[in-house]
């Protein structure tokens, strides 16, 4: 499918420009994290007193201040994906790095509860420099429970987390 629009500045046509292959199943990904350009706020849920996320961003791996510090002992942050559709596949990724210098065990998780429950947990080693990392976890098909993904156990930055159904995507 092919499609040509005119740029028009004023009354002259200044280019052409052409589109091929646009459609409904190439649209961009939606990340389906709420507020995932910023860490600290409510709907990052703390499951733990020991979850502490710094209210003012860093500089990220963009450049830009969108980084946050993330301390978690014995606990995570996350969020629920109200909208998982059971047996599709998502991703979650967030770019992390040490926020002590020291390289460091992270865990992501991506957990489905009561009453079907359904557990993924991947444990990567982040280190002083910006990484990207993702984990890729099915609904089940059972159903949508608490579909969730989260961050354990850690002393890092991290920055734009995402959550993207990979399913429709591939």
């Amino acid at each position: 499918m092919n499609f040509r629009a005119k740029v028009l500045m004023f009354s002259g046509v200044i280019g052409m420009i052409t589109f091929s292959g646009l459609g409904a199943d190439t649209a961009a990904p939606v990340n389906l994290l709420k507020q995932s350009e910023n860490l600290a706020d409510g709907e990052w849920k703390k499951f733990s007193l020991n979850a502490v996320v710094t209210e003012q961003p860093s500089i990220g791996p963009d450049k830009k201040q969108n980084a946050f510090h993330v301390r978690i002992k014995d606990g995570f942050i996350g969020q629920v994906i109200q909208d998982a559709i059971p047996g599709h596949t998502y991703s979650f990724s967030v770019w992390m790095k040490s926020a002590t210098g020291e390289t460091q065990e992270v865990t992501l998780a991506g957990e489905n509860n009561p009453p079907v429950q359904s557990a993924k947990f991947q444990p990567f080693s982040v280190t002083g420099e910006w990484q990207k990392f993702t984990l890729t976890f099915v609904c089940p098909n059972d159903g949508n429970f608490t579909f969730r993904f989260s961050i354990r156990g850690c002393d890092v930055y991290a920055a734009a987390p995402e959550v993207i159904e990979v399913t429709k995507n591939q």
